[in-house]
């Protein structure tokens, strides 16, 4: 806010014959329509220490037929307490006006005024002024008006009419020249007032659609002297002194208030035209808090929550509630709640924050019981919803109820107790999910897809109801801050959905409402870009096809489809091109990056911010391109688009398809094992012996190929970001059947461009790899890999679950060597047990066995190879114990247990003896480092920040000894 400013939440607003004309196109001068209202504070400028947010003001308010207005302090006053917004609205423009028309034009007691359309606002205010005044007062109003005139003490003889000119023979006869004329008339009506003026009167010209010439006026009429007058909005001074004189007035009683006609502000037509036709009395007053009755209760769900506290603030400053019940099962413990209660109460609302399960109905029916009768409930906003990303193969009961409780036990619960009450509004905040669908959110899709039909169900009822599915709010919240640039970007791809802001959103509702639809759609949709994607060999959805027209499909130059010109191509270079060229592109627009774009050849997918999604996504366009069967790894196994494109180009065969000059050769290696080994394992699972499985897999890795000290280390670290904040990240994978860097791609998105993330691959883990002959090996290996990763910075290590002992392990290697890391991040690392017991809490192995596992099978990431690999690195831990802790340690665990496909429940937060710090983030020891990633991320930098604290105050101390030793 700037200095002298204040921003005002209108309530009501006043109408001005002003409006009118400028609405037409008839007013001479500039301007803009609504600039008077009442409503309620809700920020102040720096200097202006005699208002706070929530005090209720009248005055000039530039825009007041919008919800929010930015007006100079000077320009308002506080609203007197017995007054409601509508009588305050009524005030200021034409009062104002009046009292410093006459000022100007110093009128005085015993003169007589003539006031024209006496019995509008600025009439009204005009006479009832006079008349405190003690003048005598001349009117002129249409016929069916002069009754209320009659009753304001205006006598017959001193009554004419306002559109005919006998008014001047009427006047003169009943009374003396007029000192003062109050004109909005026009053309010959303006020199019959002139014409009874006396030599020394006033004419006040109100109007600007006839400016008169003030020299030429007094010579022809005896010297009257001709005064336009337009309410000083520039002179806040003035406005100031004309309040502080008319409202104690006002509030004593002395000055009547204005008879005030309320319109809802969706009739503004009808209240313009009521006042264009002059069949207007007093003052117009337009109420912009119309969607509730005023003093009831509103139920919002999700209250503390990112969406439900936007709906909230919305419903304070635009319709104006006065009482809140906003709900959520941590109630006034929800984090932010206490502080949106409080902003809420500045601004005049009732607020109570209340603690309840909406899916438990009894709980509901006990917090309805809570609403006092004398503030009944009038309307529920249900905004309550938890985002559980699975897909159909690994939806799980328990992650299913953990999505269906909140939304549909939680409205289902809300309808029924609400069924015998009489609500203006019932409100259910669903999501396009349902509508178009959203990779990994079946059960999401699910629960909003109930809320729709609850819509219609309650329609059918005779109730009120509506189901808005939102698109992609662009406020993060719980349930959207998994989205990241990757995300975002194949919803805009894919469906065309552009971001919502607040402000629209809160738009967009109040649209919603006007329609009296069951159901709709509020998303901003790019329409310009799936025209676009009409036009090209892209595929509109379905769904969409409505909105734009689908042509036949042809590529940019009108040539042949892309897969028909692939499967033209001449195998070899010219195939690898394309391939490269689609590879690159696709990528490109994959990772949300403009238009035209393109992944360079030599890019790794990974650095670039591919995940387990994405490469499903990028393998899923190959597929059908090519025509080939590809498992979704393909992308991890060929990491950039030059060794993609060489791989699909072998895969295709054809003439020439053995060329591959220039493209880099692949690992030396055995052929992919068959997947006899995966199908034994999940039937050892299946049958309830995880441990048994896991001795399988151990056993099998014994005939895996390995890699001794004499060998070249087989993998090297995989760069995710890059940066120059220090120190640089280097993280271990996972050594379960989902290892590798990909683990890492959503954590270190959000670190791109700031500082560096390399991620050690553990080798073995595809089929060309070799597994480390020993625990020694593996160790000096990662260890000199790290060293490589960090190329003389300083590092701190990252190890994820069971990476965490890889990470440990090199940790104290590298302390050994004198080459220590500054500190230590666990993400979730469960402490090995004793001796010669595998290395996994027995509790835990169902995370493994069935939660993992799942994943695995989803992704394309479970062949033998990987089982293997799995088995022979829990055989190396088998016997390894970590020792004191070489560096600071720091373990990063979630808040909530996993839960198993098969519906088990299981604690984690493990605790590592002499560990330095702790943090928890949300999710579980899976989601963490998936949709939470980037708290994990968070997390992360604020224990690389306390390392380097600690690290900075001990070298200090060092350089003080050594100061003190020298001097001695």
């Amino acid at each position: 806010m700037e200095p002298d400013e204040i921003r005002v939440a209108v309530r009501a607003a006043g109408i001005n014959f002003r409006d009118v004309l400028i609405s037409l196109g008839m007013y001479a001068g500039p301007g803009n329509i609504g600039n008077e209202g009442a409503g309620v504070v809700l920020e102040v400028g720096p200097d202006v220490d005699d208002l706070a947010p929530g005090d209720r003001v009248m005055g000039i308010l530039p825009g007041a037929f919008g919800p929010v207005s930015v007006t100079r302090r000077g320009l308002v006053a506080q609203i007197p307490p017995e007054w409601d917004y509508a009588s305050a609205a009524s005030v200021p423009a034409v009062y104002l006006t009046v009292h410093l028309a006459l000022e100007e034009a110093g009128l005085r007691p015993g003169e007589t005024l003539l006031i024209h359309s006496a019995a509008g606002g600025v009439g009204q205010a005009a006479l009832h002024l006079a008349r405190h005044m003690g003048v005598n007062v001349l009117a002129t109003a249409s016929p069916e008006k002069w009754d209320l005139l009659r009753e304001q003490g205006i006598g017959e003889e001193h009554l004419a009419h306002s559109r005919r000119l006998d008014f001047e023979e009427r006047f003169r006869a009943s009374s003396p020249p007029v000192d003062v004329v109050i004109n909005s008339l026009t053309g010959e009506a303006i020199d019959a007032s002139l014409r009874l003026m006396a030599p020394t009167g006033r004419f006040v010209e109100l109007g600007h659609n006839e400016i008169r010439d003030p020299e030429r006026v007094a010579a022809d009429h005896g010297g009257v002297r001709y005064l336009p007058f337009t309410l000083p909005f520039d002179d806040p001074e003035r406005i100031r002194r004309a309040f502080a004189a008319v409202l104690p007035l006002m509030e004593s009683g002395k000055v009547p208030g204005m008879r005030v006609t309320r319109y809802p502000v969706d009739r503004v037509v009808d209240a313009f035209r009521l006042m264009q036709q002059g069949r207007n009395v007093g003052k117009l007053v337009l109420d912009m808090s119309t969607r509730l009755r005023p003093g009831g209760t509103v139920l919002v769900t999700g209250g503390a929550g990112t969406i439900g506290a936007l709906v909230a603030r919305h419903l304070v400053v635009r319709h104006g509630a006065t009482r809140l019940l906003l709900v959520g099962r941590r109630g006034a413990d929800a984090p932010g709640s206490a502080e949106l209660a409080a902003e809420l109460g500045a601004l005049g609302a009732h607020v109570t924050v209340a603690a309840c399960d909406v899916a438990d109905p009894e709980a509901v029916r006990a917090l309805l019981d809570t609403v006092p009768d004398e503030h009944p409930l009038t309307a529920v906003f249900h905004s309550a919803g938890v985002v559980d990303d699975a897909t159909v193969t690994r939806l799980g009961a328990e992650a299913l109820e953990r999505v269906l409780r909140p939304k549909v036990d939680g409205a289902w619960n809300l309808h029924l107790a609400t069924a015998d009450r009489d609500l203006d509004a019932f409100v259910l905040f669903s999501s396009g999910a349902g509508v178009f669908g959203s990779a990994g959110q079946a059960g999401y899709a699910a629960a909003n897809s109930f809320l729709d039909a609850l819509a219609h169900h309650r329609r059918s009822l005779g109730l009120p109801a509506q189901s808005l599915a939102w698109g992609r709010w662009a406020d993060t919240s719980a349930a959207t801050a998994r989205l990241g640039d990757v995300e975002t970007s194949r919803m805009a791809r894919t469906w065309g959905v552009e971001a919502i802001s607040a402000d629209e959103g809160c738009a967009l509702m109040d649209a919603a409402a006007d329609t009296g639809q069951a159901l709709l759609f509020p998303v901003p949709m790019d329409l310009a870009g799936l025209r676009t994607r009409a036009a090209s060999p892209e595929d509109v959805p379905h769904l969409l096809r409505g909105l734009v027209r689908v042509g036949e499909k042809r590529d940019a130059d009108t040539g042949p489809g892309t897969g028909t010109r692939l499967r033209a191509a001449g195998a070899g270079a010219e195939r690898r091109a394309l391939l490269e060229e689609v590879i690159g592109t696709r990528a490109a627009e994959i990772l949300g990056h403009p238009s035209g774009h393109r992944m360079e050849s030599d890019q790794d997918f990974l650095e670039t911010g591919f995940d387990s999604l994405t490469l499903v996504e990028l393998r899923n366009h190959l597929r059908e391109v090519t025509g080939l069967r590809l498992p979704a790894p393909v992308v991890f196994e060929h990491r950039t688009p030059a060794l993609l494109a060489a791989h699909l180009d072998e895969r295709m065969g054809g003439e020439k398809a053995g060329d591959t000059a220039g493209v880099p050769a692949k690992p030396a290696g055995h052929e992919q094992p068959t997947d006899g080994m995966v199908t034994l394992f999940r039937d050892t699972c299946a049958d309830g012996r995880p441990e048994d499985a896991i001795a399988m897999v151990r056993a099998a890795s014994r005939g895996r190929a390995v890699t001794t000290v004499e060998d070249t280390w087989p993998v090297e670290p995989v760069r995710l970001s890059e940066g120059t904040e220090e120190p640089a990240l280097v993280c271990f994978p996972s050594l379960v059947m989902t290892s590798g860097a990909q683990e890492f791609s959503r954590f270190a998105a959000g670190l791109r461009g700031r500082r560096r993330v390399h991620v050690l691959p553990a080798p073995g883990f595809l089929a060309e790899e070799r597994l480390p002959a020993d625990l020694g090996v593996f160790v000096n290996g990662q260890a000199d890999a790290a060293l490589r990763a960090a190329d003389g910075a300083p590092f701190v290590l990252v190890g994820r679950s069971s990476g965490g002992w890889a990470a440990y392990a090199v940790a104290e290697e590298l302390h050994r060597r004198g080459r220590a890391p500054a500190g230590l991040v666990l993400l979730d690392t469960p402490l090995p047990g004793e001796s010669g017991v595998l290395p996994l809490i027995a509790a835990s192995l169902p995370i493994v066995t069935e939660s993992v596992m799942a994943r695995a099978s989803e992704f394309e990431l479970l062949d033998t190879a990987r089982l293997t690999a799995m088995g022979g690195y829990l055989g190396l831990f088998a016997d390894w114990r970590p020792g004191p802790p070489p560096v600071p340690v720091t373990q990063v665990s979630p808040v909530d247990p996993v839960r198993t496909p098969s519906g088990e429940v299981l604690e984690t937060r493990w605790e590592w003896p002499g560990q330095h710090g702790r943090a928890e983030v949300p999710g579980d020891h899976l989601t963490m480092l998936e949709q939470h990633a980037e708290s994990t991320a968070a997390a992360v930098e604020e224990a690389v920040a306390g390392f380097t604290r600690a690290r900075t105050g001990r070298s200090l101390v060092r350089r003080l000894t050594g100061r003190v030793l020298n001097r001695g």
